[in-house]
């Protein structure tokens, strides 16, 4: 029947395989799969290696994908014909986890679900739909492929009928898998397990040793068990504390560890690491999440699927938006990938021009909910700059082209979004490039809760895509994997939602696999293929919601099937006791996954081939922390007291050594008069500050909707005094800034203070007020207000002044002062040596 294999010493073990053309050899991990591969000597023989998913979707092609959008699309509209509308939204939502569960059960060939005492309503639709999808003639379809024999769909899709099986380091064996296996032991073929075990350190192989005796009803002593004992030199330390043991072994694991404040210090890291020439491998306990906040960063300049090429963004984000009563709903982040991806045209003008002024105006567009209103607020950009086009046209002739001047006079200047010379397009353009996206969504989308035909959609993304397709200039195998989702053929039609038509182009899009981020369930392939690898994010929650995640699919318990195939298979003996071995064995599966996860800790301390890195990031996931594994790994194998807070700035000054002050600068006598001194208050916060302001950019511009908040609050301030009240303000400039509510508005300008605001300095014959000065310093919290002070009451200490930034050059880098001024810093998002603000 089943027969159990093991090895210690993996190296040893791989290197002496055999293999033969009548074996099939299974892995429970992809690089695992390729790690095989290359140590097959084939001479010309045919060698059958897969990972187990991988020939599952060889064997029933049909059974993923497209299909799991039918099945959707199917228990959708059974639910809106026979479920009352005032209860169809609480079972709608229910609608994935649905289909995960039915399919599951058909998986298992189970057709028949015992009835259950004082059942609640759920249960019963959950039921009722069951029975109404079996008779679905497309369903029936993808039934009647998965009831066919398993040795005649081997032959037509591998072309072999294996005698023996081998399966390696299995350690997720839901039911259908384990219904898998014993369809072939039923036909005679042998079924051999190979895994890593370790008898001498029974506490550490507790995991491994339960799930397999229930899954082939032997315990090792019937196993053939490996004889030669591994001296391990790496991982001695944590096998140490896994076996409560206090044996000082000698360990010579290459470990580091990192601390990451927030997913932007990870990125930062990211950053850093693709300039270095060593590659790294990341692991994360839930790489779909990874994935999506980091993919942009990893990804290099050939993406391999077409929702990664930046075509992609608009079918990856197009489906987020919602159609309810005529209007387009989506929020701001989905309007900007969408137009700047390049499918939205208009008149020659492709909508990526458009990205750095959307990007500008985010604040700006704070709250927007619905293209009507983006389109609003798009008219009062247009007043404010026509506003502040006033101001620059009556500094123009003292401006004479000095950005200095230019600022002095127009301190609107310091809002992102009125620098309309920074921009490829106008807002005129932007205007139409909106209304040509909502004109796209209306014929793509269907209305919520409502049905698109397929067809149709798909031949109005076809259209759409003609339209553009000489001008994005795509490569010959760009085009053809953007034909070959397009113009997939579609066997039947039928009637789809916004979240049906998001599944299928998911689906269609994936012709290779993203790999930027790895499952923690594929360690032990990686830790034998790859020199560095990185697990990202050993949190509490990560490690939490990863061990969760094999659990039985939600709608159903193990009573219930249990007592369903009890009914099914009462008159078969043997496939009953079958089926129940492997509701068993899934359910053992579950128990043991903590025991395992920690075993592949130690398997990549002990294995790893050059250097293993372990951290955790703050703020990936909500009310995290730092996991009591990663706690004690560190604990056993760092040597400071606390984990390091990855540095930037300290891994470049490891590599080229502490960088010395700069003695001096040549002709610096006249740096005073060349820069106007109210930039000079930035040196009372930050020397980095003073330079990026000064000599980089001539003029703070915030970002942040806070630091917008500030300026509003100095400029209505002064126009308040200078026009005829605040009622004057309200009228005029409130209607300018939607992004906020008047009550804000009101609040913003009544707290501030400015105690002069008219002249008190001038720079080349123009003048400014303590306006100014608060436009610099935004209540930039703490600093050393020494400058700020002399400057309200007319002192001036040039040399002084300059001396001090001086002290702060290095040969590589300005110094930074770190506080909690950063947060109103505008280069906060740029700067390595920034704060960041409590949580």
């Amino acid at each position: 029947m089943f027969q159990v294999e093991t090895y210690q010493d993996p190296d040893l073990f791989f290197s002496q395989l055999t293999f033969q053309e009548d074996e099939l050899h299974l892995t429970d991990d992809p690089y695992l799969e390729n790690f095989l591969h290359a140590k097959v000597n084939k001479n010309g023989k045919s060698i059958h290696i897969y990972s187990y998913e991988r020939l599952k979707r060889i064997l029933y092609k049909d059974w993923y994908g497209v299909a799991e959008v039918i099945f959707a699309t199917r228990v959708r509209a059974y639910l809106t014909d026979q479920v009352p509308a005032n209860k169809q939204p609480f079972f709608l939502q229910k609608i994935d986890q649905w289909v995960t569960a039915y399919r599951y059960l058909l998986e298992l060939g189970i057709f028949e679900l015992a009835p259950m005492d004082q059942a609640e309503e759920e249960i019963q639709i959950f039921r009722m739909v069951f029975y109404q999808l079996q008779e679905d003639p497309h369903i029936q379809n993808y039934l009647r492929a998965r009831k066919e024999h398993v040795l005649l769909r081997m032959q037509k899709t591998i072309n072999m009928r294996p005698k023996k099986v081998y399966l390696y380091h299995f350690t997720q064996f839901s039911a259908e898998r384990m219904l898998f296996l014993w369809q072939l032991v039923g036909m005679g073929i042998s079924v051999i397990f190979r895994i890593p075990y370790y008898p001498q350190f029974p506490t550490l192989m507790e995991g491994w040793r339960k799930l397999y005796h229930k899954v082939t009803g032997k315990g090792p002593n019937q196993w053939q068990i490996d004889p030669k004992t591994i001296q391990l030199q790496k991982g001695n330390r944590w096998l140490a504390y896994l076996l409560d043991e206090d044996d000082e072994l000698a360990d010579s694991s290459t470990l580091e560890f990192h601390y990451f404040e927030n997913p932007a210090h990870f990125l930062d890291y990211l950053r850093w690491q693709k300039s270095e020439p060593v590659t790294r491998t990341y692991v994360s306990m839930l790489p779909e999440t990874a994935h999506a906040v980091f993919q942009d960063e990893l990804a290099g300049n050939v993406q391999q699927k077409v929702l990664d090429h930046p075509l992609g963004k608009f079918l990856f984000f197009l489906y987020e938006c919602k159609k309810e009563n005529g209007e387009i709903y989506l929020d701001y982040a989905t309007l900007v990938e969408c137009i700047s991806s390049g499918w939205v045209q208009i008149k020659g003008v492709s909508g990526k021009k458009a990205l750095s002024m959307l990007t500008d105006l985010e604040s700006y567009m704070k709250g927007i909910t619905t293209v009507s209103e983006v389109k609003e607020r798009l008219i009062r950009l247009g007043k404010l700059l026509e506003i502040t086009a006033s101001y620059d046209k009556l500094a123009e002739k003292k401006a004479e082209g000095n950005l200095f001047r230019r600022y002095l006079g127009n301190p609107f200047r310091t809002l992102p979004y009125v620098h309309l010379d920074r921009y490829q397009i106008t807002v005129g353009q932007l205007q139409a490039l909106v209304a040509k996206f909502e004109q796209m969504v209306e014929v793509l989308l269907p209305e919520e809760k409502e049905t698109i035909s397929v067809e149709q959609h798909f031949q109005q993304l076809r259209a759409f895509w003609e339209e553009i397709e000489e001008k994005v200039e795509l490569e010959p195998t760009w085009k053809a994997k953007w034909e070959e989702v397009l113009y997939a053929p579609i066997l039947m039609d039928w009637e789809a939602t916004t979240s049906d038509l998001k599944k299928l182009i998911h689906f269609l899009s994936e012709q290779e696999e993203s790999n930027e981020f790895h499952s923690f369930s594929h360690l032990e392939g990686l830790t034998l293929v790859e020199d560095e690898i990185h697990i990202i994010d050993l949190s509490s929650e990560s490690i939490l919601k990863s061990l969760k995640q094999t659990i039985l699919p939600q709608g159903l318990t193990w009573t219930w099937l249990i007592q369903s195939i009890k009914q099914q298979f009462a008159n078969q003996k043997a496939q009953m006791s079958r089926m129940l071995h492997c509701i068993a064995v899934h359910y053992i599966t579950d128990q043991v996954q903590e025991r395992i996860f920690k075993f592949r800790l130690f398997f990549a301390l002990a294995f790893h081939r050059h250097k293993l890195i372990v951290s955790w990031i703050r703020g990936l996931y909500k009310y995290d922390e730092a996991s009591v594994d990663l706690k004690l790994l560190y604990k056993i194998y760092g040597n400071r007291a606390m984990m390091p807070t990855w540095d930037l700035n300290y891994m470049v000054d490891q590599q080229k050594g502490i960088e010395q002050p700069i003695q001096g600068l040549n002709q610096v006598e006249n740096l005073v008069e060349k820069i106007p001194q109210v930039y000079w208050v930035d040196l009372d916060y930050c020397e980095r500050k003073f330079f990026y302001n000064s000599i980089f950019e001539k003029q703070p511009i915030y970002q942040t909707d806070l630091q917008q908040q500030y300026v509003f609050a100095s400029l209505g301030s002064l126009l308040a005094r200078q026009t005829k009240g605040l009622e004057t303000v309200r009228r005029r400039i409130y209607p300018l800034f939607p992004q906020w509510s008047d009550t804000l508005k009101d609040n913003l300008i009544q707290t501030i203070h400015l105690q002069n605001p008219y002249q008190i300095a001038s720079f080349d014959q123009v003048s400014y007020g303590e306006v100014l000065l608060s436009l610099q310093t935004l209540d930039g919290g703490t600093g050393r207000n020494q400058i700020g002070p002399d400057l309200i009451q007319n002192k001036r200490d040039p040399e002084g002044w300059v001396k001090k930034w001086l002290q702060s050059i290095l040969d590589t880098q300005i110094i930074g002062n770190p506080g909690s001024h950063c947060q109103m810093c505008p280069y906060y998002i740029m700067c390595t040596k920034k704060e960041f603000a409590p949580e």
